[in-house]
């Protein structure tokens, strides 16, 4: 099964994402935006992984989640990977204290676990459009497009199941973990 560790937002923070992304789409020849449902903040991305690798991913998690304390998530910015014509949109988070440790702690207890660190550094962002091509320069989507919400209280980490069903990305929660 294809897995990653996440945040999960909230209703009214998923809300808020999608007026955001509604704005971004009027501005779009075409793109594929993440549905409501699967907005999150990746944590780790774990991939393919096995039954028994479950209880250790549990096992990580659990412990991360008891060292660290519910904190705030802030939404800082937009802004885009290039790929060329198109690219891929997102939400940058601010990358607060509490959230790095919140990440290198999880990371630590992975790699404990047998699990690979990851390849890439922690660039924290919500993944809103990919495969989208702009009426305009990708560049003024920074200066454009700002969100406007207050963030959300990170209360859990949860582990995420990713399949197609029916030709749809569906992610499934498998484990969670609350926060202190």
């Amino acid at each position: 099964m294809r897995t990653f560790i996440a945040i999960e937002f909230d209703n009214e923070t998923k809300k808020n994402i999608t007026q955001l992304q509604n704005k971004i789409k009027n501005d779009c020849k075409k793109g594929n935006f993440t549905v409501k449902d699967n907005l999150h903040l990746t944590m780790h991305f774990l991939g393919e992984i096995e039954q028994e690798d479950l209880d250790g991913i549990a096992d990580a998690m659990s412990l991360t989640a008891s060292l660290n304390r519910k904190f705030e998530l802030n939404f800082e910015k937009t802004g885009y990977f290039d790929r060329g014509e198109k690219c891929i949109i997102w939400l940058g988070i601010q990358k607060s204290k509490e959230l790095v440790r919140l990440y290198e702690i999880l990371e630590k207890n992975l790699v404990k676990q047998g699990f690979r660190r990851e390849k890439t550094a922690f660039t924290p962002h919500v993944t809103l459009a990919r495969e989208a091509v702009l009426f305009y320069n990708k560049s003024l989507i920074l200066s454009k497009f700002k969100p406007e919400f207050d963030g959300m209280i990170v209360k859990e980490i949860s582990l995420m199941e990713s399949k197609r069903v029916n030709g749809r990305l569906i992610y499934k929660k498998l484990y969670g973990a609350k926060l202190l």
